[in-house]
């Protein structure tokens, strides 16, 4: 169940999504921006969820709030994937990528494998300290992998 309202004269909307198990997503602010969200428990009943739903847009409508159809989501194309110049690795270098040392290191592994990370890290694309520092959450770092894994590399080996 989707609820989407707004108020024209302050440009903010209001959206509150009801899932099945109860939970909702609560999503506000202006209107053409995405809003700030954040998750609520609303009821263990789906009809008890629904109506605590319509409970809370009646309020909102209170406050000048119509309910309107809902943007459509904006269409984001793909990236073209781009190749990135590089050397091809050495056998020392490629045999630290294997799925048994990267799976399951024990201790000892770990800081092995990150002391020898930043090294080629060093080595291969970064001159500075600082950027192998914390970059501030898991979010952030899925991002970064995700842009890694988007780039198409000629001397990287892609398994399946």
């Amino acid at each position: 169940m989707l609820i989407y309202l707004e108020n024209e004269k302050k440009g903010k909307f209001w959206e509150l999504r009801v899932y099945d198990a109860g939970w909702g997503a609560l999503r506000t602010g202006d209107m053409g921006a995405l809003g700030r969200s954040r998750s609520m428990w609303l009821h263990e009943e789906e009809d008890e969820a629904e109506k605590l739903a319509q409970q809370l847009a009646e309020k909102q409508k209170a406050k000048g709030f119509i309910e309107v159809t809902p943007p459509a989501p904006i269409a984001v194309q793909a990236p073209e994937p781009e190749t990135l110049p590089s050397e091809l690795l050495n056998d020392e270098q490629e045999a630290l990528f294997t799925s048994a040392l990267i799976a399951r290191p024990d201790e000892l592994q770990r800081k092995y494998w990150k002391r020898r990370f930043q090294q080629l890290l060093r080595e291969k694309v970064y001159t500075k300290r600082s950027r192998l520092e914390y970059l501030g959450g898991p979010y952030v770092l899925a991002q970064e992998y995700e842009t890694i894994a988007s780039w198409d590399v000629p001397s990287m080996r892609k398994e399946v």
